[in-house]
């Protein structure tokens, strides 16, 4: 799923009622939410092979293809498991919603809907999935640093005794009290936090700093310890007992 980390997010109403569509896409759009209105469960799956949404609004009680079918299907889909599905519908009898909640949805809305419950019930379900949204970048990240540190030791301990020095083992012997580089406590900040996964702005907002500033420290860091990249700088800091690992 393609989820967005800012700008205007995107929601799907599927409803087989012209007022409500109209009613929904007003009130969503004030709020600054994209919408896209459809009548139908085959209309539902034109519009998400052409862009997935972020969220979808969804009525049950629709001819053809009920709302039950139509998360049904929706929730096979690899392409489209992840978005969260929100149910519409005058039944409220437990068996229906449960039901709904059983097939994959993440809440229920009863109509006649209300405003400030549809606002609601929207911008908790899309903050959750900006949540994971943000984890999975952080694991990605770190993962991939977990990688490179493995490497890094298979070939350690593939060579013991016999490898040749790097630059930046090199690089760590030059300077400073014990034979290694010394890095700021400010640089030793960000690469913590980089180790974490997070990204230039969310480092500057976590240190109440500038992502500018956040750049120049980590460029330093680079420069000490003759890296290419972030990531090799964090590696490098990591195998030379700078700074501990933030992930196992």
């Amino acid at each position: 799923m393609r989820m967005r980390l800012s700008g205007v997010e995107e929601i799907l109403v599927v409803d087989d009622s012209p007022d409500d569509l109209r009613f929904l896409s007003q009130l969503l759009q004030a709020e600054n939410y994209q919408v896209r209105p459809v009548l139908s469960a085959s209309e539902a799956f034109a519009a998400l092979d052409n862009q997935l949404a972020d969220l979808i609004l969804l009525d049950i009680k629709m001819p053809g293809m009920d709302g039950f079918e139509l998360c049904r299907q929706l929730k096979a889909n690899e392409r489209t498991a992840d978005i969260p599905v929100i149910y519409m519908s005058a039944l409220s009898e437990t068996e229906d919603v449960v039901r709904g909640l059983q097939l994959g949805a993440v809440d229920y809305l009863v109509k006649p809907l209300k405003s400030a419950e549809v606002l609601a019930r929207i911008a908790v379900h899309l903050e959750i999935c900006r949540g994971y949204s943000e984890l999975e970048l952080r694991n990605k990240s770190l993962r991939r640093i977990n990688k490179q540190l493995e490497g890094i030791i298979d070939n350690f301990d593939g060579a013991k005794g016999n490898a040749p020095v790097s630059k930046a083992a090199r690089k760590t012997k030059k300077s400073g009290a014990g034979g290694t580089v010394k890095l700021t406590a400010r640089e030793l900040d960000c690469l913590s936090l980089l180790a974490q996964g997070y990204r230039t702005v969310q480092i500057a907002d976590q240190l109440n700093i500038k992502p500018v500033t956040v750049e120049f420290h980590l460029a330093n860091v680079r420069n000490k310890l003759e890296a290419k990249t972030r990531e090799q700088a964090l590696v490098t800091a990591i195998m030379q007992g700078l700074m501990e690992p933030a992930f196992h």
